[in-house]
């Protein structure tokens, strides 16, 4: 697809999905290189005395992610933390979280849900924490605001949330501020995102904070105790004020916000799909040369997704007040990502220092060695019963072996790194992890 579709596309696909007399209220913004222009639909109350509009403010749930991370990489350019720092080094003694077999928790791996996000790896991650229990005080996330490690913990999504909020609260100490006054110091004030913050700002009048629902479209509660959430899910945001900060994304100038976007998309680790990889925030569909890079979030009575094509300048928003994936589902329509995702085309040309990088030894958890080499413009696998097979490339450090259906993806730990340390294997929905050999 080489645009988005038309306003009245747009508007049927919305009938389509949630049918022409629903009431849901959801708005959709688009950015493309002749202009912008925004889509609404429904109403923000359920006295539907306020129609639903560009300026309608909405939960953004863990689109937040993509916000706290840039509050990262801008402190890493300025000096002010690096990467791979301990999350213990910037919070008060007593506050320590455990890490990964007794190592520490670097900042990069909460950033990039790492540390024990359900979509990343299990091979590749412990949990750290668990959740708070309910009711008590999250506020301060010393030792009595979470329990040890389990791998129950590891099945339920929050441990990322509580990944970000922990990344969050390090900064903040840094810092000595808090979340609210770094975002505004770093990113609202300087892309006058006078529409976004946390909780309840001046800005918020009545009519303009979006009615939240559950999948049935009953009303609820807006959040209000966020503590150790707020650098995961906590900000609230209207659909124009997306569209500047994805114009700002876009326009990629030689600017401190240009730099912090670059170095929250420099970080990309493997995930369970052979095609998404995840950045410091953000996450990124990749395939045979094209990457479209989004963040969703489910949560609080919203659904809500951004996501952009550098290559085509375009980028887009949809904010709806309801929970469930219709945000998300009408975000890679617009994208045309399960077209995308079908298609199979020539692999793309991958550099030859890149493709020497990847080659050598690597063990598997059951103690098989494989071993890749490079061959010309592409790789030989040898792992049994396999090898030797060609794999060629299908993204920057994605391959594919054809007569095998077997895909397999280079995992860094940082791409300031020269070779990798994993490779990540994927047939018949198994996953399995090679550890590098020096």
């Amino acid at each position: 697809m080489v645009g988005f579709p038309s306003d009245n596309e747009i508007r049927t696909l919305i009938d389509e999905k949630i049918g022409s007399d629903s009431d849901v209220g959801l708005v959709v913004g688009l950015i493309e290189p002749h202009g912008q222009r925004v889509i609404a639909h429904g109403y923000a109350d359920n006295e539907k005395m306020h129609a639903i509009d560009g300026g309608t403010i909405f939960e953004l749930g863990s689109v937040t992610k993509v916000f706290t991370a840039l509050l990262l990489a801008d402190m890493v350019k300025r000096g002010e933390v690096k990467l791979d720092d301990p999350v213990s080094k910037y919070v008060p003694k007593g506050e320590i979280f455990p890490g990964q077999s007794g190592h520490p928790i670097p900042l990069v791996d909460l950033a990039t849900s790492s540390s024990g996000a359900t979509w990343n790896l299990p091979e590749l991650s412990t949990p750290h924490v668990t959740l708070p229990p309910a009711g008590k005080d999250s506020s301060r996330l010393g030792p009595d605001a979470f329990g040890e490690p389990s791998l129950a913990a590891y099945a339920n999504h929050q441990v990322a949330d509580v990944g970000f909020g922990i990344l969050a609260y390090a900064l903040s100490k840094r810092k000595k501020s808090n979340f609210q006054q770094l975002l505004g110091t770093v990113i609202l004030r300087p892309l006058a995102l006078d529409d976004t913050g946390v909780g309840h700002r001046s800005t918020v009048v009545a009519g303009r904070l979006a009615q939240g629902h559950d999948a049935t479209m009953h009303p609820v509660l807006a959040s209000t105790q966020l503590n150790v959430f707020v650098g995961s899910e906590g900000l609230k945001s209207s659909a124009n004020d997306l569209l500047k900060f994805l114009a700002a994304v876009l326009e990629q100038k030689f600017t401190r916000f240009a730099f912090s976007v670059r170095e929250s998309l420099s970080v990309r680790r493997a995930t369970r799909n052979a095609d998404t990889l995840a950045a410091m925030g953000w996450i990124i569909q990749q395939r045979d040369g094209r990457e479209l890079v989004w963040r969703g979030g489910d949560q609080g009575g919203f659904s809500t997704w951004i996501g952009f094509d550098a290559a085509s300048k375009r980028a887009a928003v949809v904010l709806a007040n309801t929970e469930g994936d219709l945000a998300r589902y009408l975000g890679f329509q617009l994208f045309d990502l399960p077209e995308f995702l079908r298609q199979s085309h020539p692999h793309i040309s991958v550099p030859g220092d890149r493709l020497d990088s990847f080659a050598g030894r690597y063990k598997l958890l059951d103690g098989q060695i494989v071993t890749i080499v490079r061959e010309n413009d592409h790789l030989t696998l040898n792992l049994d019963p396999f090898g030797p097979a060609p794999a060629l490339p299908v993204g920057d450090r994605a391959f594919s072996t054809p007569a095998q259906s077997l895909q397999f993806t280079f995992d860094f730990e940082s791409e300031k790194q020269e070779r990798p340390k994993r490779v990540v294997f994927y047939q018949n929905d198994t996953i399995e992890v090679a550890e590098r050999i020096e």
